[in-house]
């Protein structure tokens, strides 16, 4: 027992290492402590086990816990196809047929720019002279403006383009216009005429045949068709419309309806529209002798009271 407890204790330094050189056969060092090897006698004691993480390299499987089976999974509340965006479009969303009616033109007749007089609808179809400016006179009311006075020149004429969408005889028209009268000649006031022939899709006519009235003519493709009513008075202004819903024409003067009937005519066929006077044959026509102020062209029909309602200008 004396020789056991002696050799205890002239071995005491190595009690703690700094690494496995440090300890005795048959031991390693472990957080600093000599410990006999356990286990596998083919470890190597010069290996020191402090060096990092536990040894990966066992020959264990690791568990993983059971195998995820792909065809487990609850697609249905993970997959729920793809995202239904509706039917692709690759422009603008479809804003469907235009509300009806629309003012397209709108024409005041209280300035020239550069031969060309602005458009108030906002839509941006200017009137030009063509081939004249007719003059500007004293309106129509004290502190009312100007109007167009169509009566200095028998070449006094304006011209409108329009795109064929924004005047549509399927969608009907509305035409208004107030006009004074010097005189009982005819005259064409506001139309749009056929092609290279003599007729009109729609006209406001002034007609001294029998009697002094307007009239609404249109073209059905052989005979020019007047629709008149009412009675002109001469240096007088009067509030003159038409209207057309695709069957029926209208005739009023002074916002009251003085004549209608069920009629056709020809679909535009891209002239221009002409206020203060026609074009027959490709030529300026029937000028108007009188003045003009307040030229509105609609897309659609107005109703009877709006109608009026444009007599309170």
């Amino acid at each position: 027992m004396l020789v056991l407890l002696l050799v205890a204790c002239g071995d005491d330094t190595a009690d703690t290492c700094a690494s496995a050189a440090d300890c005795a056969d048959g031991e390693i060092c472990v957080n600093g402590d000599c410990v006999p090897v356990i286990g596998d006698a083919g470890v190597d004691a010069a290996d020191d086990l402090d060096a990092g993480p536990l040894d990966a390299g066992s020959d264990a499987p690791v568990d993983t816990g059971p195998d995820i089976d792909a065809g487990m999974v609850d697609a249905g509340s993970m997959d729920t196809g793809p995202l239904d965006a509706g039917p692709l479009d690759a422009g603008p969303p479809d804003a469907g047929p235009p509300d009806l009616p629309q003012l397209v033109g709108h024409y005041r007749c209280e300035a020239f720019a550069r031969g060309n007089m602005s458009d108030d609808s906002g839509r941006g179809h200017v009137a030009q002279c063509n081939p004249n400016c007719p003059g500007l006179a004293a309106g129509r009311r004290p502190g009312g403006g100007l109007v167009c006075d169509f009566g200095t020149s028998d070449t006094a004429r304006l011209r409108v383009e329009f795109d064929e969408d924004e005047h549509r005889i399927d969608d009907g028209f509305t035409v208004a216009v107030w006009a004074r009268f010097p005189s009982t000649r005819s005259g064409s006031l506001v139309g749009l005429p056929v092609g290279a022939s003599v007729g009109n899709v729609w006209q406001i006519f002034a007609s001294n045949a029998p009697d002094f009235m307007p009239a609404f003519v249109t073209y059905d493709g052989v005979d020019a068709n007047g629709l008149r009513g009412g009675m002109l008075t001469l240096d007088t202004w009067h509030h003159l419309a038409i209207s057309y819903d695709g069957t029926r024409k209208r005739l009023y003067v002074g916002g009251s309806l003085v004549a209608s009937v069920d009629d056709t005519t020809v679909p535009p066929d891209g002239q221009g529209i002409f206020i203060g006077a026609d074009q027959n044959a490709g030529e300026l026509a029937l000028p108007f002798d009188g003045e003009l102020d307040e030229v509105r062209i609609y897309r659609g029909v107005l109703s009877g009271p709006e109608i009026a309602e444009l007599t309170l200008e």
